[in-house]
């Protein structure tokens, strides 16, 4: 079960650190993705744009710069619903998950919280097709914590990290190239700006390219690029609305065992 438990919550960060910064726009095809099954992924796995006009990261700045970003809905708490799968390089889909995320800010003690769910309605042999985990993120004044676990089970892991200040960290990622400009495209009903640039990791080039609503300035779609593998996280929900704090609390009901890392 801690195995398990291990794989999932490496999956949902892994997941997580593909998303772009940017907000997420707001859709009206909640429902779709709730009915989704595994076949109906491929659909929504469109071709790369091409044919790209070069720009300066300059431009592409003060193009996003002329689209008003709106966030629909009041409250608390950001809420966001999206599709992410990854396929390899021969083209076939590995895994396709469901994740819904919450966010929230307490102004009064300068922290954040966070929760999340995915669940795997495609996973490579099938072994976690429909598991759903779940994940709860908090912090304090020295440490970060951790909290996962399957839902509807009753163990999981709570993994601390010690919190690094902004002032020691000085290592500087590398620099986006080749920007560029393609035809817009239309998703999910929203027409959209579609750019992209190159970074290099390790040598490995990757290829990012952002969907941004022309109507609410807002990103519906993500694509991330390399020689080995291509994910694709899509939008289809995201509003502001209000959860108490206790939605952020650990549930009771599941035994953690915890891990410290340095």
């Amino acid at each position: 079960m801690k195995k398990r438990i291990s794989i999932l919550l490496t999956l949902a960060l892994m997941i997580s650190t593909m998303l772009p910064i940017t907000t997420y726009a707001a859709t009206n095809y909640a429902k779709t993705l709730d009915n989704m099954k595994a076949g109906d992924v491929q659909k929504y796995d469109k071709k790369l744009p091409t044919k790209g006009a070069k720009k300066t990261e300059k431009q592409i700045k003060n193009l996003l710069k002329k689209i008003k970003m709106k966030m629909p809905g009041k409250g608390n708490t950001s809420y966001s619903y999206t599709l992410t799968f990854s396929k390899n390089s021969g083209g076939n889909l590995e895994y396709a998950t469901k994740s819904k995320s919450w966010w929230q800010y307490n102004s009064k003690t300068k922290y954040s919280t966070s929760r999340y769910e995915i669940k795997y309605i495609l996973f490579y042999g099938g072994e976690l097709n429909n598991i759903t985990t779940c994940g709860i993120s908090t912090e304090d004044k020295k440490f970060n914590y951790s909290y996962s676990w399957d839902k509807g089970q009753k163990v999981g892991l709570k993994y601390k990290f010690p919190k690094v200040s902004s002032k020691t960290t000085t290592t500087k990622g590398p620099k986006p190239t080749n920007y560029r400009l393609y035809k817009d495209e239309t998703v999910l009903g929203q027409k959209c700006m579609v750019y992209s640039y190159d970074l290099k990791w390790n040598g490995e080039k990757s290829t990012y390219y952002y969907y941004i609503s022309k109507k609410t300035g807002l990103e519906v779609k993500f694509i991330s690029t390399n020689s080995l593998s291509t994910y694709t996280t899509i939008v289809f929900d995201i509003k502001n609305i209000s959860k108490k704090v206790s939605f952020f609390a650990p549930p009771k009901n599941v035994k953690f065992s915890e891990l410290e890392t340095d």
